[in-house]
């Protein structure tokens, strides 16, 4: 039996107040005195590169109680709630009417699969977003303040439990990456014996597709693509040489691809890529492509690359502005690399393939214990906002 509890429209129980947009020629990267934060979309997934502007009456302001929410493009529904400042015309701000919701309770309805999915369904449309009509026309449950108290405190009871459980597989996770790390580390740190890498490969060598006709198929591999636990291609797409010709980088099988911008290069987007179609491919203008000269295994290459310790170095000797900082061409030509005898490159590689591979599997295992925790979680708002999580419990 579930518990009888009202259904009212959200616009009933809250209020929506739309963003400013101060010009960009405002903005500065440094906090400074009379001058405000802005949040915007970008702040919801990476919070590295916050921006600043001149603090006005004219802004629309939130404080860290407030619940921002992403409204257009590709980031609809993105919730962001702790940060306080000013917010641009992209983001959305939920003002509960605290006589009838309590904003603890209105967050965690906003991340109910039922309002996620509706938002999913506004970032597909033709004009991907929403007005403050259409969310203001879902509906809620909505129960008297005292039962809001007791549903929040009973979700945040079991959620401690789910997210101890999940703070305890991250920490399995980054000791199964550490066994790569450290693994690498062994091989490439203890040879005296080394060359530049740019003695034993090229460096974003030349295009060699001028010959080749315009019609033919290659792959295109975006910075998407690079998945940065795996160090791996995750798809292709297959396009025309005329359309991918001009503005993106060449490469082809065997050859080694490294973002060089941030925070790609510190993510560890770094691939060995093979199986390209007719064997070229081209990809971001944000890759460096490291192709061997012969006397070195490429995926000996790759492995040096995937180092943590390496884009370590790589991040302090980046150039540019901040948000669009880059890894410069010529701190790869003067990286010292490890000579080997091609048997003892044989050897190497095959050890760190299989070592990769089972680790592979285990983050696999890891990634499938995590959309289980993420599910149960998304049960246990389903029966909040259902009326069935206080019944037959301490809490009725």
């Amino acid at each position: 039996m579930k518990n009888n509890w009202p259904t009212k429209k959200l616009a009933e129980v809250c209020d929506f107040e739309g963003g400013s947009q101060p010009p960009k020629s405002t903005f500065i990267f440094q906090p400074k005195s009379g001058y405000i934060r802005l949040l915007q979309i970008r702040d919801f997934s990476k919070d590295k590169f916050p921006t600043y502007v001149p603090d006005s009456e004219r802004l629309k302001k939130c404080t860290q109680d407030d619940i921002l929410i992403g409204r257009y493009g590709a980031s609809v529904g993105k919730i962001l709630t702790g940060k306080s400042g000013a917010y641009n015309v992209a983001i959305i701000k939920t003002i509960p009417k605290k006589d009838k919701i309590l904003s603890e309770y209105l967050n965690f309805f906003l991340h109910t699969n039922y309002v996620q999915d509706w938002f999913t369904s506004r970032s597909r449309s033709a004009q991907a977003g929403f007005t403050k009509e259409e969310l203001g026309s879902l509906d809620i449950a909505t129960p008297d303040l005292a039962e809001q108290k007791k549903v929040v405190k009973k979700i945040e009871g079991l959620f401690a439990k789910i997210e101890e459980a999940q703070k305890l597989r991250e920490e399995s996770k980054k000791e199964s990456s550490n066994l790569l790390q450290s693994a690498l580390n062994e091989v490439f740190s203890h040879t005296k014996n080394q060359k530049a890498l740019s003695e034993v490969s090229e460096i974003n060598p030349k295009n060699d597709t001028k010959n080749l006709p315009d019609n033919s198929e290659v792959s295109f591999i975006p910075m998407r693509y690079v998945d940065d636990i795996d160090g791996a291609v995750t798809q292709k797409d297959v396009k025309k040489l005329s359309e991918v010709r001009k503005g993106f980088t060449n490469f082809k099988n065997g050859d080694v691809i490294f973002a060089k911008i941030t925070p790609c290069m510190e993510n560890g987007k770094v691939a060995l890529v093979k199986d390209l179609t007719n064997g070229i491919g081209f990809g971001s203008t944000e890759f460096h492509v490291i192709r061997s000269k012969g006397q070195v295994l490429p995926e000996l290459i790759y492995y040096y690359l995937r180092r943590q310790v390496y884009r370590d170095e790589a991040e302090q000797r980046m150039t540019g502005s901040a948000g669009q900082k880059r890894v410069p061409k010529d701190f790869l030509e003067k990286s010292m690399f490890p000579v080997f005898s091609l048997p003892e490159q044989k050897k190497i590689v095959a050890r760190l393939d299989l070592l990769s591979t089972k680790i592979h599997e285990l983050q696999k295992l890891q990634s499938e214990t995590e959309k289980d925790l993420k599910d149960l979680k998304q049960s246990i708002l389903h029966k909040a906002f259902a009326g069935e999580l206080l019944l037959n419990s301490d809490e009725e």
